[in-house]
């Protein structure tokens, strides 16, 4: 998740002047004029120039990137989900449901112990107390799992789970999906493909597409049954 919260924040410089500057689309007194409701929260309506917001979303690739690696996390968790906010609040627009899944996630991850094991935070806490004790032992990951509130985590997964759920009923209903060609399709739409897409188009043969097709289709349902969010009061 953070690393797609990195991949965000680096393509979102280059469009910094154009969505999220005065310079660009939406203005702030376009904002300010009604298009948007008043009980909001941006840090960017105090950026109304693009050298602002692109060194807003310079600073944002550098929080997700400590989240990635686990450095501060807690911290960098609190701030990033304030980011998320701040970008998603300035420009409206540009928003689909991916972006409220981002949402919804940065805020579920508010209660989540992501530092704990595989991070810079956990080799920090280990070098710390070997430190004091001088004990080679103490480096070394504890064998004992933690345990931690069950709520937030159980209704992340539950958040996942409904998303793939629904889009497993959306899909089944159409052609392309049933026919193995939506793949096929779906990379015909040059305005919605990276280079990546395009060359994936020119060198991929008929079969993988279809194979493609059918495994996005039916990938999600085993995610779904993977889930089992028991003990939503627990401990986890």
């Amino acid at each position: 998740f953070a690393g797609l919260l990195l991949k965000n924040a680096i393509y979102s410089i280059p469009l910094a002047t154009e969505f999220y500057s005065d310079a660009g689309y939406v203005p702030r007194s376009a904002l300010w004029d009604g298009l948007v409701r008043t009980t909001r929260f941006s840090i960017m309506d105090a950026m109304p120039y693009s050298w602002m917001a692109i060194i807003f979303f310079s600073i944002w690739a550098g929080i997700a990137l400590c989240l990635l690696v686990g450095n501060r996390t807690k911290l960098m968790v609190i701030i990033n989900f304030v980011i998320v906010l701040s970008v998603h609040e300035r420009n409206v627009y540009v928003l689909n449901g991916a972006d409220t899944v981002i949402r919804a996630l940065s805020f579920w991850m508010l209660f989540l112990p992501l530092g704990d094991y595989y991070s810079v935070d956990a080799l920090r806490k280990r070098l710390s107390l070997y430190r004091r004790s001088r004990n080679i032992k103490d480096l070394r990951a504890k064998g004992n799992v933690a345990t931690t509130f069950s709520f937030p985590l159980r209704i992340l997964q539950l958040q996942i789970a409904i998303i793939y759920l629904f889009s497993f009923i959306e899909k089944l209903p159409g052609d392309a999906w049933r026919k193995g060609d939506a793949i096929y399709y779906t990379l015909q739409l040059k305005s919605l493909t990276l280079p990546t897409g395009d060359i994936f188009l020119d060198i991929s043969p008929l079969w993988l597409m279809s194979g493609l097709s059918y495994f996005t289709l039916f990938a999600p349902m085993a995610i779904v049954l993977a889930i089992k969010p028991t003990g939503l009061f627990g401990r986890a």
